[in-house]
């Protein structure tokens, strides 16, 4: 899920609607940005369990987690500092109901490396993988979660729950 497009007057679908028809046409598998899904939800006024309630979450293979920061009035997905709970419950709603999910990323901005530190990570790395455990007791291969960096917007360093660095990505 992306950014939030503007509603128009005659849309046929909603976002929900045309990302289910996608995937039931392409075969395609959805990556869940459940912070951006936050944000969005709090500067637009719509309620993300209700999107998340008409989205088909069977098509959820990847989800994305994240902190950010008020910033005027406004959130903003800037990956900074831990998770915020909001974004925790909409992952404890989603998960059980993604029966296709492989993994689950926690994003966040080199900036934000000094005041979470490699143990802060792994805390929202673990939080992640315990409400995922708890839903899916058997994740087949290659199933993780994860924390990816993200430097001027690129994405770098990905650190898996043991702690190893995975590749560049």
């Amino acid at each position: 899920m992306g950014s939030t497009v503007p509603s128009c007057l005659e849309q046929e679908l909603t976002e929900e609607e045309f990302l289910n028809e996608l995937c039931h046409r392409s075969r395609c598998g959805v990556l869940l940005d459940l912070h951006n899904l936050d944000t969005n939800s709090f500067n637009h006024g719509f309620s993300a369990i209700e999107f998340l309630d008409n989205l088909d979450l069977a098509n959820v293979t990847e989800i994305h987690i994240a902190g950010g920061a008020p910033l005027m009035g406004y959130h903003t997905d800037s990956h900074t500092g831990p998770v915020l709970e909001p974004v925790w419950a909409l992952l404890e709603h989603v998960v059980p109901l993604a029966t296709n999910l492989r993994g689950v990323t926690f994003e966040f901005h080199e900036s934000s490396y000094a005041h979470l530190g490699e143990g802060g990570i792994l805390e929202q790395v673990e939080r992640a993988r315990a409400i995922v455990g708890v839903c899916h007791t058997s994740p087949e291969p290659g199933y993780d979660v994860a924390a990816v960096v993200s430097k001027g917007g690129c994405r770098s360093d990905a650190l898996t729950m043991d702690g190893a660095e995975a590749a560049e990505r």
